[in-house]
C-alpha cells in the first residue's frame, strides 16, 4: 500500500512573510511550468530552497516583481543583449507582471530597463511626470520624487562610473540612500515615528555603542506597502522577523530576532573593501587607552576608546604586510644588537669607539656623516633648521629678561665690530627656547638617576650664511650656578653644553613635535572624520586616505612606547612622570598657528633665513596640497552659505574642538566654519600634518638620532653648575648606558624605516572619488608632487647634507609610523 500523500493546505508559505490584513506578501514566486520557484520561502523536505529564484534557461526574473495595478516594480530583471521588455513579455506571456511592464513601457510613462549588472531601483510611484530612465551603466538613482509630505531629494546626477552618493546636496529633510557597492547606510534624518539612525549622533537613549536603531519594523523609509531594497550586490527586506542574508559573507540582521538591543549589525566584511561594525571603539572618545591611564586626562587632547589593538575595526587595522613587516623590522634590530651583548649591558661606555660599534648597526648615509659633524658648531646649528626638530627655533628681536647674556658675553662671537643689538636689528640674531622643560622631574632609568634641562640657545647668522651657536645657557632662571657657555670657553665645557641642548631637543622633538603635533592630532582629526561623516560625505573621500593605519600606530605608540615597560617611559629621562607634565604643557600651549605652516613660518619670523629647506620645500608642499583642497571643496561647496548649513561638516569641527580641548580663544582655532576659503585652509592643515609634517619629523630620525652623541635619550650626571670641570670622560659618564641607548636606537629605526607598504603622498588621491571633476584634480596634484620632488632633488645634488625629508616622493600618505 503506498504511503498517504502529504496533506497541501490551500496557502503555500512563500518568502517567510507574515500576511497582515489585505497584503499578500508573495514574493516574486513565477510558477513555470512543473518547476514552482519560491523565494525565500521555507520549503520542507526534499524541496531546494533556491533564493532570487535562479531559473536555469535564458530568462531571470528576480525578487520583487510585485504587479500591483498599474505598478510593475521590476527588481533586477536582467535583459540580455538585444531583448526588449516586449520580447521578454512575450517569452513569459504567464506573467502578469511582465505584460504589465511592457505596457507600461509602451505609454512611455515609466521605463525601467535593466541592462546587465546595472541595478534600477525606484522605490517611489511614478505619476506620469515623472521618466527615470536608465541607460547603460550609469546608475541614475532619483528615488523617484516621492510626493506628498515625504519628498525624497537625492539630486545627485551620477556620471559615469560614479555611484550614487550622497546627493552632496541636503535639502530639507531628505534621506541619503547609499547605493553600489556601499552597504545599507541611510545616515539619515527619519523623521516621524521612524527612527533610523545610522552612525549618527546618538540622541537620547542611545547609549553610544550601536549605530543603527531602526525603531519600526520597516527599515529606511517603506513606503506604502512595498519594501526598501537596500541596492548593490545584495537584498535586505526587513519585514517582521525576517534577516537578510548578505550572500554568505556576512549576516546584517535587521530587527527580529535581535530583541530590540539593536539592530543593524554589518558584523562582517563587506567585499573585502570595509569593515562596517556599528559595535566598534571608533564611535567614542576615551582619555584612556589601552590601559595607558597615565598618559592621558583632562590637559589634553582625548582619544579613541580601545581596550586592546584586536578591538579596532578590520579598516583600522594594519594590512598584513604592515604587521609583518612591523614584526621582522623590531625583531631584525633587536637581533642585531643583542649579538653585541649591549642590550643585557647597564655598563657606560668606555670610549667613542665603543659608541660606534654600537651605532654601526643602526647606520645611514647622514648619520655617518652626522657622526663626523656632531662637534661642528656650523652643524649644531644646522640642526635647528633642517634637523628632526626643524619647528622650535625663531628669529631674536631682543634677549629674553632670565637669559644673562649682554653684549659682553657675545662680543667675541659676533666678530665685525657688530654689536648684539645691530645683529638684531638686521634679523641675524635667533633664540631656541626649551622652557617647557623646565622644572620637570626626570626619570629613573636603571635605577639610575636622569637629568633634564630647559635650555636657552642664541645663535648668530654670519656673514658666510652659516648659523652658530653663540650662547647656551642650560636652565631658566639665571644665576651663579647656572653660568652661560659660550665657544671661547673649554672644549670639553662647550661640548657638554651642546649635548644638555641635544637631550633636550630630543625629549622635546619625541613628545612635543612629533607625537602630539602629527600623531595625537591626526588621531583627533582621524575620529572626528569617522564619527561626523557618512563614507559618501566628499570630505570624507578627500581626508580618509590620510587616516591609513593611524589609528593602530597610535594604540600601539601608547602601547610599546609610552606604557609600563615601554622604551620611551622607562629608557629615556622624560620618559615616567615628566612625560605626562611635559605633554600637559605641550597640549596647553598648542595653537592653530603652530600647526599651519606659513603662519607658523611668519610667526617665527623666519621667512628670509637661507638655507632653511625644511620652510623652503614645506611651503611650496603646502601650496600643492592647498592647491588641490581648493578645487576639491569649491567643486561640492560653491558658496560660503552651503558650507555654513552643512551640518555633518560642522559637527565635525565642533568635534575636532571639544574633545581635542581647543576651545581657548588664544589658540586661535576655528569653532565653525562660515567660508569656504577658511574650510579649505583647515583641510589643508589636517593633510599637511598627517603626510607632509610627520615626514619632516619623523623620517629624519635614524640620520640625526642614529648616532647617539648627538640626541643622548637622557644623560646621567647633573649640568654643569661652573666653567672647568667638564672632560671627555664626565661626558662619557653623563650619556645613558649600553642598555638604554640600544632600546632608543631600537625606537627611531623602527620609526624611520620604509614601510613595505608604503602609500606616498598622493598616491590614494582618487580611491574614494569616482567623478570625473574631482579624479581629474587628483591627476593633477600628482603632476605637481612630481614637478616638486625633480625640483627638490635637483636642488639636493649640490648639498652636503641633502634635505630629502619633504620631498614628495618619499612624504607617506599618512601617520603609519
Amino acid at each position: 500500500m503506498p504511503p498517504p500523500r502529504p496533506l497541501r493546505l490551500p496557502y503555500d508559505c512563500r518568502h517567510d512573510c507574515r500576511h497582515h490584513g489585505r497584503y499578500d506578501c508573495r514574493h516574486d514566486c513565477r510558477h513555470h511550468g512543473r518547476y514552482d520557484c519560491r523565494h525565500d520561502c521555507r520549503h520542507h523536505g526534499r524541496y531546494d530552497c533556491r533564493h532570487d529564484c535562479r531559473h536555469h534557461g535564458r530568462y531571470d526574473c528576480r525578487h520583487d516583481c510585485r504587479h500591483h495595478g498599474r505598478y510593475d516594480c521590476r527588481y533586477d530583471c536582467r535583459h540580455h543583449a538585444a531583448t526588449t521588455a516586449a520580447t521578454t513579455a512575450a517569452t513569459t506571456a504567464a506573467t502578469t507582471a511582465a505584460t504589465t511592464a511592457a505596457t507600461t513601457a509602451a505609454n512611455g510613462r515609466y521605463d525601467c530597463r535593466h541592462h546587465g549588472r546595472y541595478d534600477c531601483r525606484h522605490h517611489g510611484r511614478h505619476h506620469g511626470r515623472y521618466d527615470c530612465r536608465h541607460h547603460g551603466r550609469y546608475d541614475c538613482r532619483y528615488d523617484c520624487r516621492h510626493h506628498g509630505r515625504y519628498d525624497c531629494r537625492y539630486d545627485c546626477r551620477h556620471h559615469g562610473r560614479y555611484d550614487c552618493r550622497y546627493d552632496c546636496r541636503h535639502h530639507g529633510r531628505y534621506d541619503c540612500r547609499h547605493h553600489g557597492r556601499y552597504d545599507c547606510r541611510y545616515d539619515c534624518r527619519h523623521h516621524g515615528r521612524h527612527d533610523c539612525r545610522y552612525d549618527c549622533r546618538h540622541h537620547g537613549r542611545h547609549d553610544g555603542r550601536y549605530d543603527c536603531r531602526h525603531d519600526c519594523r520597516h527599515d529606511c523609509r517603506h513606503h506604502g506597502r512595498h519594501d526598501c531594497r537596500h541596492h548593490g550586490r545584495h537584498d535586505c527586506r526587513h519585514h517582521g522577523r525576517h534577516h537578510c542574508r548578505h550572500h554568505g559573507r556576512h549576516d546584517c540582521r535587521h530587527h527580529g530576532r535581535h530583541h530590540g538591543r539593536h539592530d543593524c549589525r554589518h558584523d562582517g566584511r563587506h567585499h573585502g573593501r570595509h569593515d562596517c561594525r556599528h559595535d566598534c571603539p571608533l564611535s567614542v572618545f576615551s582619555p584612556h587607552c589601552l590601559g595607558v591611564e597615565c598618559c592621558y586626562d583632562d590637559g589634553l587632547p582625548e582619544t579613541m576608546k580601545a581596550n586592546d589593538i584586536m578591538s579596532l575595526p578590520a579598516e583600522a587595522r594594519f594590512s598584513v604586510s604592515k604587521a609583518t613587516d612591523m614584526i621582522l623590522t623590531v625583531s631584525k634590530v633587536l637581533v642585531e644588537l643583542s649579538l653585541q651583548s649591549f642590550l643585557s649591558l647597564q655598563n657606560r661606555w668606555s670610549g667613542f669607539h665603543q659608541i660606534h660599534q654600537l651605532c654601526q648597526w643602526t647606520r645611514t648615509r647622514t648619520s655617518r656623516l652626522v657622526e663626523h659633524l656632531w662637534m661642528e658648531d656650523w652643524f649644531f646649528g644646522h640642526q635647528f633648521l633642517n634637523g628632526a626638530n626643524p619647528t622650535l627655533i625663531r628669529r631674536c628681536t631682543e634677549i629674553p629678561p632670565n637669559m644673562a647674556v649682554t653684549e659682553e658675553t657675545v662680543g667675541a662671537s659676533l666678530g665685525g665690530g657688530a654689536s648684539l643689538c645691530q645683529e638684531m636689528e638686521r634679523g641675524n640674531m635667533f633664540l631656541v627656547d626649551y622652557r617647557l622643560l623646565d622644572t620637570l622631574t626626570a626619570n629613573t632609568v636603571n635605577r639610575k638617576q636622569n637629568y633634564l634641562t630647559a635650555p636657552l640657545i642664541l645663535l648668530h647668522l654670519n656673514a658666510r650664511n652659516q648659523l652658530l651657536p653663540i650662547a647656551i645657557q642650560l636652565k631658566q632662571s639665571p644665576g651663579e650656578s647656572n653660568p652661560v657657555f659660550v665657544p671661547q670657553d673649554l672644549e670639553a665645557d662647550w661640548l657638554t653644553a651642546k649635548t644638555f641642548v641635544r637631550s633636550a631637543d630630543f625629549a622635546d622633538h619625541e613628545l612635543r613635535s612629533h607625537f602630539l603635533h602629527t600623531h595625537v592630532m591626526s588621531e583627533l582629526f582621524a575620529m572626528a572624520t569617522l564619527r561626523n561623516f557618512p563614507m559618501v560625505h566628499p570630505l570624507y573621500k578627500l581626508l580618509v586616505p590620510h587616516f591609513r593605519f593611524t589609528l593602530e600606530i597610535d594604540a600601539l605608540a601608547r602601547q610599546l612606547l609610552l606604557s609600563d615597560g615601554g622604551s620611551l617611559k622607562e629608557y629615556t629621562a622624560v620618559g615616567g612622570a615628566a612625560a605626562l607634565e611635559f605633554l600637559r604643557r605641550a597640549s596647553a600651549s598648542l595653537t592653530y598657528r603652530d600647526l599651519c605652516l606659513p603662519d607658523d613660518i611668519t610667526g617665527r619670523g623666519l621667512d628670509a633665513i637661507p638655507g632653511y629647506y625644511y620652510r623652503d620645500d614645506g611651503l611650496r608642499l603646502w601650496e600643492v596640497i592647498h592647491r588641490y583642497v581648493g578645487g576639491v571643496v569649491r567643486y561640492y561647496y560653491h558658496s560660503d552659505d552651503e558650507v555654513i548649513r552643512d551640518s555633518e561638516l560642522q559637527s565635525w569641527i565642533n568635534e575636532i574642538i571639544v574633545f581635542g580641548r581647543l576651545g581657548d580663544e588664544k589658540k586661535g582655532f576655528p569653532k565653525s566654519f562660515t567660508s569656504v576659503l577658511e574650510l579649505t585652509y583647515f583641510v589643508t592643515m589636517v593633510i599637511f600634518n598627517a603626510s607632509a609634517q610627520h615626514a619632516a619629523v619623523n623620517d629624519a630620525q635614524l640620520d640625526y638620532f642614529g648616532w647617539m652623541p648627538n640626541a643622548p635619550v637622557g644623560l646621567q650626571c647633573p649640568p654643569p653648575a661652573c666653567r672647568g670641570l667638564c672632560s671627555e670622560r664626565s661626558l662619557l659618564d653623563s650619556f645613558p648606558d649600553m642598555n638604554s641607548t640600544v632600546h632608543g636606537l631600537a625606537a627611531v629605526y623602527l620609526l624611520s624605516k620604509k614601510p613595505a607598504d608604503f602609500v606616498p603622498l598622493g598616491g590614494s588621491a582618487e580611491q574614494h572619488f569616482t567623478e570625473a571633476v574631482p579624479m581629474e584634480m587628483a591627476a593633477r596634484f600628482r603632476n605637481d608632487l612630481k614637478r616638486l620632488s625633480c625640483d627638490i632633488r635637483a636642488r639636493n645634488v649640490g648639498l652636503k647634507l641633502p634635505y630629502v625629508y619633504l620631498d614628495p616622493a618619499t612624504v607617506e600618505d599618512s601617520v603609519t609610523r
